[in-house]
């Protein structure tokens, strides 16, 4: 997803702190879950100056029929 830039704007992941902790990954900032795309389960930005929130289902892939 192509978030805006700006230096108003604040990019935010939302993420299941037991998935990420089952995964074994370690949050450490927003540039963390370039690694594990997979356990994002929403994706935006919020607008310090205006107050504006604008949040993304990140629909995870399916897997494939056997």
């Amino acid at each position: 997803m192509d978030l805006p830039e700006s230096k108003d704007l604040k990019n935010i992941r939302i993420y299941d702190p037991a998935r990420v902790a089952a995964a074994k990954a370690a949050v450490k900032n927003y540039k963390t879950f370039d690694a594990y795309p997979e356990l994002i389960l929403y994706e935006g930005w919020f607008n310090k100056k205006n107050g504006k929130l604008e949040i993304h289902e990140i629909k995870s892939p399916q897997p494939k029929a056997a």
